[in-house]
């Protein structure tokens, strides 16, 4: 291709008043242009645009400064420009940035070898003016230039896949956990078809339970991503590495390691309760609940169930009363870890309480226990003695009212019931839910009833009278087939003349 060169010598100058330069006069004080072509009317319509900006007024002797600015407003490279300026007579330089490569006399000279499109050189030139007047700073600039050779420029792109994935290393047997599959274009071409299948090694997809993953990722444009979140299970324990290959067009792949640690929670449950105890009587229930496995025993639950019967009365460690039982949350257990707990319940009745109790945790599997506590009831016999009348004329009759009462919880059989005299007194008659078969020697027996039922009460009426003045004693007592001891009671009465 031939080259070409054009030589344009640019006169201009500038003063501080009003100068016209070029085709267009300006109105700027200070400042003047010139430009190529030479046809152009102002700045803008130029390829090579030289200016000149110096001060509108200044003081003899007073340093000052002034600029020549060298722009390439075209879109090619333009070469060999050399610029030249003429120190007027009357101004002394001082200072001169960037310093020229040729100084002759008066005349400056720069040179510029190229100068790309857009590229501008600024020159400042700084001095004093030595008198009044006008000071006359003018230059030339000889442009040189050709055009290079053609270019068909052709861009080499390239799609590159990038792929990444998020996910716990370590889970337990069947728990689901998530793994976010990350894909992203950092090439500079579109990535095409892309898509990933995969048999997986120890896992499952937690939806429908498949061994088979498949992601179709589709195009993507450069720095585009894309992110599928997969749910999976783990159906057995061990490590497991599964390498993922992602595969597109043009031969683009990417692959992402990951590795699963599955692990299992182990559950031993030990606990306690009573064999026996008594209406009324608190039941105390201990538990114990340990980790032997080597992964976490999450969402862990423990609870007693009992039947009706009995009432709930306490528990520690957050236990909540559900139903007949107490229930505990107790969130993770870690490996070798121990929980003990207690709960505590009251026996409302006679009954073998039959209960069981129970652990769990995800993937864990249930250990129970079972208890037995005999809860028994006793009878409770409350005897009463008291007299109607005192104090009691000698001669006249006294009647004595002996009550029973089982406040226990268990019937009691075989009541009977014995009465004694003072030899002050003097059996006459008897009555009440059983007969007097016996009177001799002031012991007065009553044939035994056979049951007195839970809160059930009976009462005896003894008659007798009074021989003789004095404190007088009457006793009582009474005997049932539960009790292996007797229950007395006596009242005093006062005999007058």
């Amino acid at each position: 291709m031939s080259n070409w060169r054009k030589t344009v010598g640019l006169a201009f100058l500038a003063t501080g008043m009003l100068v016209v330069l070029g085709l267009e006069a300006t109105e700027k004080k200070g400042y003047s242009w010139k430009g190529y072509p030479e046809t152009a009317k102002k700045p803008s319509e130029t390829t090579l645009l030289i200016e000149r900006t110096v001060p509108e007024t200044v003081r003899p002797n007073a340093e000052y400064s002034y600029e020549l600015r060298l722009t390439n407003r075209s879109l090619y490279k333009l070469d060999e420009i050399i610029l030249t300026e003429k120190i007027p007579p009357n101004f002394t330089v001082t200072k001169i940035t960037p310093e020229p490569q040729d100084k002759r006399g008066n005349v400056l000279k720069w040179v510029f070898p190229f100068m790309a499109p857009s590229q501008k050189e600024i020159i400042t030139i700084s001095g004093k003016a030595t008198q009044t007047g006008k000071v006359v700073h003018l230059g030339n600039a000889d442009l040189n230039f050709h055009l290079g050779q053609m270019n068909a420029i052709m861009e080499v792109v390239n799609p590159s896949l990038q792929f990444t994935i998020d996910a716990p290393a370590e889970v337990i047997v069947n728990e689901v956990f998530p793994a976010t599959f990350s894909f992203r274009n950092n090439g500079t071409a579109t990535v095409l078809e892309a898509s990933l299948n995969h048999t997986l090694d120890g896992l499952r997809v937690a939806k429908g339970g498949s061994d088979k993953l498949p992601i179709t990722i589709g195009d993507l444009s450069p720095g585009d991503s894309r992110q599928y979140i997969v749910e999976f299970s783990a159906p057995k324990t061990g490590a497991f590495t599964n390498k993922f290959v992602a595969k597109a067009k043009d031969g683009v792949t990417a692959e992402c390691q990951m590795k699963t640690l599955v692990k299992q929670p182990k559950l031993v449950l030990a606990g306690d309760a009573p064999k026996m105890r008594y209406v009324g009587n608190i039941i105390n229930y201990t538990l114990s609940i340990k980790n032997t496995g080597d992964g976490f025993a999450k969402d862990l639950t423990a609870q007693i169930n009992l039947p009706s019967g009995v009432k709930f009365d306490s528990a520690d460690e957050g236990g909540k009363s559900v139903g007949n039982g107490v229930v505990w949350n107790l969130g993770n257990l870690g490996p070798g870890e121990t929980k003990a707990l207690k709960a505590n319940f009251m026996a409302q009745q006679i009954m073998v309480v039959k209960a069981t109790a129970q652990a769990k945790a995800l993937a864990a599997q249930s250990n129970s226990l079972s208890f037995d506590t005999d809860v028994q009831g006793i009878p409770a016999l409350l005897l009463m003695v008291e007299d109607v009348n005192d104090p009691v004329e000698v001669g006249k009759n006294e009647i004595y009212k002996v009550m029973v009462k089982n406040q226990g919880s268990l019937a009691a059989t075989g009541v009977k019931i014995q009465c004694k005299l003072e030899d002050s007194m003097k059996f006459i008659n008897a009555s009440g839910p059983t007969k007097a078969i016996g009177t001799q020697g002031g012991v007065i027996d009553f044939e035994p009833l056979k049951s007195l039922g839970v809160n059930e009460s009976v009462t005896w009426i003894i008659n007798v009278e009074a021989l003789k003045e004095g404190d007088m004693r009457f006793y009582a007592e009474i005997h049932c087939d539960q009790l292996q001891r007797k229950v007395s009671e006596d009242e005093s009465t006062q005999f007058y003349k």
